[in-house]
């Protein structure tokens, strides 16, 4: 978790230093999606999720917690009905 959170901070960190310019910044969004949506064949899921038009950080911020917590959960009721702890430790 504590790596998701670093993750994405550094990440939108990074993006707000180099894109000043919100229409720019639009543009440079707008490309990449549609980057991606010509491409969704190799990369579904990413052209799926990505949402790169969204500029929006805290929205798309709480969208990949949710995803991490969801997998997390996941983790542990699989672990749960092999008899494992869920902990890290039982994990394949």
């Amino acid at each position: 978790m504590t790596y998701y959170v670093q993750g994405y901070a550094g990440a939108e960190n990074l993006w707000r230093a180099r894109q000043r310019d919100p229409a720019a910044e639009g543009e440079l969004r707008r490309r990449a999606q549609e980057h991606l949506d010509h491409r969704e064949e190799r990369y579904p899921t990413l052209a799926r999720y990505a949402g790169l038009g969204d500029d929006d950080f805290d929205v798309s911020f709480r969208l990949g917690l949710e995803t991490v917590l969801d997998g997390i959960a996941v983790h542990i009721r699989a672990a749960s009905r092999r008899g494992g702890s869920g902990s890290a430790s039982s994990a394949p």
